[in-house]
């Protein structure tokens, strides 16, 4: 299988997404415009720090739908998605991809978004098979979401987690299994490896066991990454998603802290050896 347009995933070059995580939509104490602004100045951040890639995700929507969510949420963070798409347009050919993740499995939601405003990507949690979440069980569709895709944004990668966090396999598989069925069966672009929660480090010796088997598959850190997990991870990884760490003091729902953001941005190109 032809990998869909990703050749930005260039070996050695760690691809590194900044997480833009948005306040409650409007359900909670915020105007939609207060939230916009903030997830602006955030991916903004990203943005000069270096990030290769900024993805919005409705992280303030707990406890979250786990399939369709309602209309006001694809309303809303398409509005904020447009924002963004239009500030990173003022920048060129150096502003960062945009992605788009509607959480809890709102696959076609997300695409759907990422067509109207041009993103790049989505992430699916669950993309195949079928999970035990807080949610409840959450099942992939694979089979619709990609040919939902081909239809209305035929160069938007799908990036599907294995396992994702906060989740629990309903039946036992080994993660060779399940990262072959996504990669091969169900036509993902790229593989997420995460921790079993928010901020909670990936398992190092499964992605480098996941690395060893499928080389030509793009896998991406996708939970606790620091600096100190850098050396360990940098070898066996295509790309980083962070969040919890680059926000004011390491707390999830503060600000990005634009110092952070740039101090890891250097420690991973100087790591891998790519100059800024």
């Amino acid at each position: 299988m032809t990998p869909r347009k990703i050749d930005y995933f260039r070996r050695g070059r760690h691809f590194l997404f900044g997480m833009v995580h948005l306040w409650p939509i409007l359900q909670g104490n915020y105007s939609l415009s207060e939230i916009e602004e903030r997830a602006v100045t955030d991916a903004m951040r990203l943005a000069e720090a270096g990030f290769d890639a900024v993805m919005i995700e409705n992280f303030g929507d707990a406890p979250f739908y786990p399939e369709s969510v309602p209309p006001h949420t694809i309303a809303g963070m398409t509005r904020i998605a447009y924002a963004i798409s239009r500030k990173f347009e003022e920048l060129g050919r150096d502003a960062p991809k945009l992605g788009i993740n509607v959480l809890r499995n709102d696959a076609q939601a997300s695409i759907a978004i990422a067509a109207a405003v041009g993103a790049d990507f989505v992430r699916v949690n669950v993309h195949s098979g079928a999970m035990v979440t807080d949610q409840g069980l959450i099942q992939g569709k694979a089979h619709e979401t990609v040919r939902y895709r081909d239809i209305i944004h035929p160069e938007c990668v799908i990036l599907a987690d294995l396992q994702v966090k906060h989740s629990a396999p309903l039946a036992k598989r080994s993660m060779e299994e399940e990262a072959h069925e996504l990669w091969k069966r169900a036509k993902a672009d790229g593989l997420i490896l995460t921790g079993t929660r928010t901020g909670a480090s990936a398992d190092l010796q499964q992605c480098r066991q996941l690395n060893q088997i499928f080389p030509e598959c793009p896998l991406l850190v996708g939970s606790g990454v620091t600096p100190e997990q850098l050396q360990k991870l940098l070898p066996h990884s295509t790309g980083l998603i962070v969040g919890t760490w680059l926000k004011q003091d390491g707390q999830l729902h503060n600000p990005v802290d634009l110092d952070r953001a740039k101090e890891l941005v250097s420690l991973v190109r100087k790591k891998a050896g790519v100059n800024n």
